[in-house]
């Protein structure tokens, strides 16, 4: 019985640590598909598919939305460096919540 609530404890560990790793990886991969679907929306406004490119980035704004919720310092990383690659929208809704929440003017 010792063995296993040894097993039992290692298990529990294990899995909050797993639980850990999946809520970062999460929120980085997050990141990369909202930079991919803004990356898509403005070649679809290229090639006057603006339907595509509004779709491609309201999803992208969806996206940004959460991460302002549960990363927001690289929300505002992110908005800042690509200042000039980002529509209008996507700079002023995905900074939305973090004006609210005061973490930016």
């Amino acid at each position: 019985t010792t063995a296993a609530v040894a097993l039992s404890s290692t298990h529990r560990w294990a899995a909050e640590v797993v639980s850990l790793a999946c809520q970062y990886f999460r929120r980085v991969y997050l990141a990369d598909v909202a930079n991919t679907l803004n990356n898509l929306g403005v070649a679809q406004v290229a090639q006057n598919d603006y339907w595509g490119g509004i779709s491609s980035y309201e999803e992208a704004l969806k996206i940004r939305r959460e991460l302002s919720k549960t990363n927001p310092s690289w929300v505002i990383q992110y908005a800042k460096k690509h200042s000039d690659q980002l529509s209008p929208l996507s700079k002023r809704e995905g900074l939305r919540i973090l004006k609210k929440q005061g973490l930016i003017d």
